[in-house]
């Protein structure tokens, strides 16, 4: 298995392959050798032997330029046009041999990328960040809406943990059986109210008392927890990148602003 490289590396590939395949005409002749030379190094640093090997002949020809510009002439262009057509051929088979995944950095909104300019993060919720941005450019929707509302719901949990002093009475009040909680982790605990026991604890208003979380926003946390559970379990629904990203942007919405902000 190859050694992880950054994208950069897979980025300045493709973009060789583009100025090779398809802007032969705009080299000039002085230039072909390194670039040629920097395209092979590039095929060989992101494993793609077969296609290095199919470039590698182009580099010990000789190419007529044009007088003047030194552009490459019309015939050497259509030589190593087709020589590139053949080549990234076997680089495309070869990257699918090889499972290669094609990242989207687009299907995510700028909201959620720019989530953490905006907002601290824990060591955990920055883990679920970055996951809900892969599993976007990976093509994995129903995971993003998933791992979205993970994120957001971590936001919340720790926001209720951290800054609601008689969390344990409301919770015990409305859930005798569940214990108390003295630490964040014990959230995670077998016996821990799950997610739909939380929000009805924080809309639960004892008597004299405000629900920590009220009115259209414990409606929308309600909805979005239900919507949630279409995308993560076997249904019909198929969610497209622009749903699950407006799904998420209206999580980032919700922790974006008070109680939670």
């Amino acid at each position: 298995m190859l050694d992880p490289l950054p994208a950069s590396k897979y980025i300045e590939l493709g973009e060789h392959v583009y100025l090779m395949q398809n802007r032969v005409e705009t080299i000039r002749g002085p230039d072909l050798a390194g670039i040629l030379a920097r395209f092979i190094a590039l095929l060989e640093e992101c494993g793609f032997t077969s296609a290095k090997n199919a470039v590698s002949p182009l580099t010990v020809l000789n190419y007529p330029i044009l007088p003047g510009n030194q552009l490459l002439n019309p015939g050497s262009v259509t030589h190593i046009s087709a020589a590139m057509r053949s080549a990234v051929n076997v680089m495309y088979n070869q990257a699918a041999a090889m499972k290669t995944v094609v990242l989207k950095e687009s299907e995510a909104s700028a909201k959620l990328r720019d989530l953490p300019k905006h907002r601290g993060l824990t060591t955990s919720q920055q883990h679920l960040w970055e996951e809900t941005l892969r599993c976007f450019e990976t093509g994995a929707n129903r995971a993003a809406a998933v791992m979205g509302w993970n994120l957001a719901y971590d936001c919340m949990r720790r926001w209720i943990f951290d800054n609601v002093l008689d969390f344990n009475t409301r919770l015990t009040t409305r859930y005798p059986s569940l214990a108390p909680l003295t630490k964040y982790e014990d959230f995670f605990l077998k016996d821990a109210p799950d997610e739909s026991e939380l929000l009805k604890v924080a809309g639960f208003a004892p008597p004299g008392q405000k629900p920590i979380i009220g009115g259209e926003i414990y409606d929308h946390l309600i909805a979005y927890l239900r919507q949630r559970n279409k995308y993560a379990h076997a249904s019909g629904v198929i969610p497209s990148a622009e749903q699950v990203a407006g799904y998420i942007d209206h999580l980032i919405d919700i922790i974006s602003t008070a109680p939670f902000a």
